[in-house]
């Protein structure tokens, strides 16, 4: 028994997107990821630091409503946050490939070598 039944091609309606993305860096970056990121972030209007690593964007009445960025340390890694709100914001300042590409200068899994 089939539970989900697939859709064809022609049944989307609209564009793609993203609603939500995490990304994660070794934690040696953390200082380097916040320094590339926040001038993107910074081109998207107000925002606020509503916590430690947590940037609130602003309406243009200084009301936190569109979106978030969380930069948080979880063990090895920082992880990298942003909200549907913030992606949405960042493609309509058509930021969103800047961001993605400051995000992808970073590795993203630190590869062990073994010696033989």
């Amino acid at each position: 028994m089939t539970i989900l039944t697939p859709l064809p091609f022609s049944s989307m309606l609209g564009v793609p997107f993203v609603d939500y993305l995490n990304v994660t860096v070794p934690v040696e970056y953390a200082d380097e990821v916040n320094a590339r990121l926040l001038p993107v972030i910074e081109a998207l209007g107000f925002f606020t630091e509503a916590d430690v690593g947590l940037y609130q964007l602003l309406d243009e009445k200084l009301r936190p409503t569109r979106g978030t960025f969380k930069f948080q340390k979880r063990g090895k890694v920082l992880v990298i946050s942003s909200s549907g709100g913030a992606l949405a914001a960042l493609r309509s300042y058509g930021l969103y490939g800047s961001y993605l590409q400051e995000l992808a200068s970073f590795p993203h899994r630190k590869m062990q070598v073994s010696k033989v």
